[in-house]
């Protein structure tokens, strides 16, 4: 059943909402016999796999009510709206009503598959998708559509530092330190939201129309974007002038309404030609086309929002303080158009005992606008060229044992026009070369396969008036890694993966990667046909270090960075049937992620012409832990009835700092504590052979310790009759 299958995908505590609009949905489908957990639609011919031609399907209209509570005031994104807004006639974003004839299957069965299926899914008005399917022996022709809509930086809008205590600090002030002495907050109606629709079409030319020698595919997909979003900046110290230092500061650090109007296509084609059972040759170009049709926002648009005049000197802008006059016609968040052309060749070659691969790709990113400040500087090209090509061999000198070797290249080219003042990235090359070995011994019973991978890179930087150390980043790096893949049979029933690596690189080139590194999976296996159907365990553990890199101190002396952070994860899951009737499931999940490093500051900004660096002589620490929670059961007591209900809690805690900076913080930046619960109950009876009443209620209750404002919860309400057929 489809709510059952939803829920048993434990997910973080972001999610939960969305996971918890598609089972409330869901339990109103059409239910056919004995459904296997993987058909996307409702139970089809091809399952009880008819020697006829049938057809099959199903229709739900449903009337849906969902109501919000809690939260912030009603002009305020609501934090449940981020995941979904539910919307139904009008325009009550915290009551909604909405009918639509909902769920559709439908499934042509031919004697042989499933020739024409139509599915739709409708989980609100604004939460919906569909597809279409002709497939035959020749020609497989699909095509579909999505609809989402979600608020957009609502939560980043309720964390606006105009709306949160201790968000501006009033200690800073003068020219130089003011940027966060106030928040200057221009959004006029913060009921953010964007709209999503995707859409795809594609033509498969199967095997059989060209003698089972070749195939084909041409393939279209696209995403349009539009609605509003709230966007923040702080304007350079020359983009403000004004003689008063504190004021003209405290003019820098702006929000305002962003419009979002964008649209990507892209158009694919693929072939496979086999001339022989021992050759294979595979060929891939597509072509995407990204537009953004949103007005380009510009200091004069801020100006006219804010009421802040421009001047052109800072004895005309006096101690009021002003935007400069030549910044007016400067963009904010400008999005370029683009273009991207990708082209890639894959053969493979071999037999039972040795089999050959290789391949290579080239792709280009070419930007197609610019905005008039770049052309007045001269940039009128900015193109990002690639080219990747890699080679495999693996070979089997015995059943037992299989050996492979590999090589991958690729290099990224920036041919643009010179634009960076401070930093400017030209290129970056990636080699990786390996070795595995994969020996059976036991009759496979017993699967190991130890590993070894060397990756190598090298940017070609151009540091301008940035001294190299003070960038943090490194031209080379170079890092080795082995590992070990082992899979044990322990019994008919009970199976044991393990896959510990450790990784020590030479060189890095960022403080984000790894100097040393350690992975460990184990997961854990039991299938049953008793009332314990299967249940699995597995931990995970994550380990990083990187103290590499260091900035000259007041003293002399080195201050490091010391970066290291580690993340574990521990699960079980379950299903039982202790009766025929009665179908449960279980989960437990729980995550710990630490990080910490050595905490350094400036005199001035570090790209500044000479700053001075000194340790804090602190370790803040970022500690959050997670533990989630679900359980689910269905129920069918008698032919014509049955009952489900799931239950999903997701508690998560921890600190974004530790010390002297987590008590300096506010407690909305600093500490995280929250609790997510879904429940769900579903009924379903029928009506007749061909008439099933479904009713369903869904709670979701969302508990924020740091940010009371984020604290709130929806109820839903679905009624649905369906027509089977």
């Amino acid at each position: 059943m489809r709510l059952t299958l939803r829920a048993r995908s434990a997910a973080p505590v972001l999610s939960m909402a969305v996971i918890g609009s598609v089972c409330f949905t869901q339990a109103l489908s059409a239910q056919m016999p004995s459904p296997a957990p993987a058909q996307a639609s409702a139970a089809t011919p091809a399952i009880t796999a008819p020697s006829s031609s049938t057809a099959q399907g199903s229709i739900w209209p449903s009337l849906m009510f969902n109501g919000l509570f809690g939260g912030p005031a009603d002009n305020l994104t609501h934090y449940l709206d981020r995941y979904g807004v539910s919307t139904g006639f009008g325009s009550d974003r915290r009551t909604a009503v909405y009918a639509d004839v909902g769920d559709i299957s439908v499934v042509y069965y031919n004697g042989q598959r499933d020739l024409f299926t139509i599915e739709r899914r409708v989980w609100s008005r604004y939460n919906q998708r569909a597809t279409a399917r002709l497939d035959t022996d020749r020609v497989r022709l699909s095509g579909g559509y999505g609809y989402f809509r979600q608020a957009s930086s609502g939560v980043e809008y309720l964390y606006a530092p105009s709306l949160v205590a201790g968000g501006v600090d009033p200690r800073y002030t003068g020219g130089n330190v003011g940027y966060l002495g106030k928040f200057n907050d221009s959004a006029r109606d913060p009921l953010f939201a964007t709209t999503r629709t995707t859409y795809n079409l594609a033509l498969d030319l199967k095997p059989a129309m060209f003698g089972d020698k070749a195939s084909a595919k041409v393939a279209f997909s696209g995403i349009d974007r539009s609605g509003r979003a709230f966007e923040t900046f702080n304007a350079g110290g020359g983009d403000v002038v004004g003689t008063d230092a504190d004021r003209r500061a405290k003019l820098r650090w702006h929000g305002y309404e962003s419009t979002v109007d964008e649209s990507s296509n892209e158009l694919t084609f693929m072939a496979s030609v086999r001339p022989t059972k021992h050759l294979n040759v595979e060929y891939e170009l597509g072509y995407e086309r990204v537009r953004n049709n949103a007005p380009v926002y510009t200091f004069t648009d801020l100006s006219a929002a804010t009421g802040i005049r421009f001047a052109a000197t800072a004895a005309e802008a006096g101690a009021e303080g002003a935007f400069a006059a030549a910044v007016a016609q400067w963009p904010l968040h400008f999005l370029p158009d683009s273009n991207l052309v990708r082209q890639s060749v894959r053969t493979s070659a071999g037999n039972d005992r040795v089999l050959v691969s290789a391949g290579v790709g080239w792709n280009a990113l070419t930007q197609e606008t610019f905005t008039d400040l770049q052309r007045a500087a001269g940039y009128q090209r900015g193109d990002v060229e690639s080219n990747q090509v890699y080679v495999s061999v693996a070979a089997r000198p015995s059943p037992a044992v299989r050996l492979e070797g590999y090589v991958r290249r690729s290099d990224t080219n920036r041919r643009m026009d010179r634009y960076e003042n401070k930093l400017r990235l030209n290129g970056i090359t990636l080699s990786t070369y390996g070795v595995e070995a994969e020996l059976r011994p036991g009759q496979g019973r017993f699967v190991v396969t130890p590993g070894w991978t060397r990756r190598m890179t090298n940017r070609d930087v151009e540091f301008g008036d940035v001294p190299a150390q003070r960038s943090l980043i490194r031209v080379e790096g170079s890092s080795d890694e082995v590992f070990l893949r082992a899979r044990w049979k322990l019994s008919p029933r009970v199976s044991l993966r393990a896959t510990p690596s450790v990784l020590w690189a030479d060189k890095t080139g960022y403080v984000t990667e790894p100097e040393r590194a350690g992975k460990l999976n184990l997961a854990l296996s039991l299938v049953s046909g008793d009332g314990l159907r299967s249940a699995t365990a597995f931990y995970t553990l994550r380990t990083r270090r990187n103290n590499s890199f260091s900035f000259v101190g007041t003293d002399g002396g080195s201050v490091t960075q010391d970066a290291k952070g580690s993340l574990q994860q521990l699960g079980v899951a379950g299903s039982m049937a202790p009766r025929d009737s009665i179908n449960g499931y279980w989960s437990y999940a729980w995550s710990r992620d630490e990080y910490s490093a050595n905490l350094f500051s400036t005199t001035i900004r570090r790209y500044d012409s000479k700053p001075v660096f000194y340790s804090r002589g602190l370790r803040p620490t970022y500690l959050l832990g997670s533990h989630t929670i679900t359980a689910g059961v269905d129920v069918a007591p008698t032919s014509g009835i049955t009952y489900s209900v799931s239950y999903t809690a997701t508690r998560t805690a921890g600190n974004t700092a530790s010390g002297e900076v987590l008590s300096l913080l506010p407690a909305q930046d600093g500490r995280i504590a929250n609790w997510y619960h879904t429940a769900a109950v579903r009924v379903e009876r029928n009506l007749g052979t061909t008439l099933k009443l479904g009713i369903s209620y869904m709670l979701d209750s969302y508990t924020d310790a740091s940010y009371a404002d984020l604290t709130g919860g929806r109820n839903s309400v679905m009624l649905g009759i369906g027509y089977r057929f």
